[in-house]
């Protein structure tokens, strides 16, 4: 069945030139914790990991294996500033890496944007567990007065319902801030631990793959399934899974993993630093003794996350998609995480009907700076929603 409809949040609906030098920003005062940006390369490499130890969120995309990977290897990740808010001892509280931006949208509107890789599919930061409300205080408030002339800190891919969230709305409503609603969307995502989860594979659903398991078998010879763990299994079942992605229409679009070398690089250096960590799976569907299915999926704290599949176009009549979510579904219900985010766009087939349950996201933009400048955000609402013939608030 699918998820019940949340009750919106109270947010009001409402997108200068860089300095050369700002690697090294004097650190502001803000409840008792501290804001400074950085550049990965003076970045405290040993209080970062500690923080990907004990966070507020699960997200795998805020690890800092994720992100050492993201701006080593995307293009463009130089520019990029880590801002990190320590506290009176020095340890940290949380790390969110921006980017200073001179268009909102379409519309002239210097602001902070929340980085993010392409293949980075939530925009959570990482955060110290219990001390979301903290981190977001300095975070504004130091952006706030080193701002640069930047009217809004732009955010994308935030879960509602998650503490980092609801902190930052928290802080938002208490500090007066405009938040922005730029996007409010929903994909899938499958509570493995509920009772429920056990309908995905009920009635005509499970049918349909039977009946594509058994053509597969007829035509192809007899189906395995295969999930590579450890690190000594990860680089060949990678080679695999890269190897059958290229051979698919994302190869000759360019766009698989292992098409451009920066890509193939991330990828390899995130399977590597999650192997190690227990955190990554590659599934294989094989049929006849060849591939005919693959994902590369991740395994957080008690949640998962999806990231690439991969099946052989060539034999697409036996379903081979459709027969990995089928065992891809069994295989998270048998154990592992308890929720499993898909990370897949809202309305994707067939897993958005196979998996009923919806992970609901914002992107938004919160506003900063002194006194005034703090309406700008509002009043770049008002004038989009005037342009589309929107409703003034959600």
């Amino acid at each position: 069945m699918p998820a019940k409809r949340e009750q919106p949040h109270k947010l009001e609906f409402s997108t200068i030139a860089d300095p050369q030098s700002f690697a090294r920003l004097p650190r502001l005062e803000a409840g008792g914790a501290k804001l400074q940006l950085v550049t990965l390369a003076d970045i405290d490499h040993a209080r970062w990991d500690a923080l990907g130890r004990d966070p507020a969120s699960p997200s795998i995309f805020a690890q800092p294996w994720f992100t050492r990977a993201g701006l080593a290897h995307c293009p463009g990740g130089g520019k990029v500033r880590l801002a990190v808010v320590s506290d009176g001892s020095g340890d940290w509280l949380g790390v969110l890496p921006i980017v200073p931006r001179l268009r909102y949208g379409r519309a002239p509107f210097p602001h902070w944007a929340a980085w993010d890789h392409p293949n980075q599919f939530r925009g959570t930061p990482l955060v110290r567990q219990g001390e979301a409300s903290r981190f977001w205080q300095a975070l504004l408030a130091g952006l706030d007065r080193r701002g640069f002339g930047r009217m809004a800190l732009r955010l994308h891919g935030l879960p509602l319902g998650d503490p980092v969230t609801d902190a930052l709305i928290e802080v938002a409503e208490e500090t007066g801030r405009t938040c922005k609603i730029d996007r409010h969307y929903a994909r899938a995502m499958l509570m493995a631990d509920r009772p429920e989860a056990a309908a995905a594979l009920k009635g005509s659903r499970r049918r349909r793959i039977a009946s594509l398991e058994r053509k597969a078998e007829r035509e192809l010879g007899a189906l395995e399934w295969r999930v590579s763990r450890s690190p000594d299994d990860m680089k060949p079942a990678l080679a695999r899974f890269l190897a059958l992605e290229r051979a698919g229409w994302k190869g000759r679009a360019g766009s698989a993993l292992g098409s451009r070398s920066g890509t193939s690089e991330f990828i390899a250096a995130i399977a590597c630093a999650a192997a190690a960590l227990g955190q990554i799976e590659i599934a294989e569907l094989i049929a006849g003794g060849d591939l005919l299915a693959a994902s590369v999926h991740f395994t957080g704290p008690g949640e998962g996350f999806g990231f690439k599949m991969a099946y052989d176009e060539a034999r697409a009549a036996c379903g081979p998609g459709l027969l990995l979510l089928g065992r891809l579904t069994e295989h998270f219900r048998a154990g592992g995480p308890g929720r499993i985010d898909s990370c897949c766009a809202p309305g994707q087939e067939p897993i958005s009907s196979l998996w009923p349950d919806r992970l609901q996201l914002v992107d938004c933009g919160i506003a900063i700076g002194p006194g005034v400048m703090r309406r700008g955000l509002g009043l770049l609402g008002l004038a989009e929603a005037f342009y589309r013939g929107a409703p003034l608030a959600c």
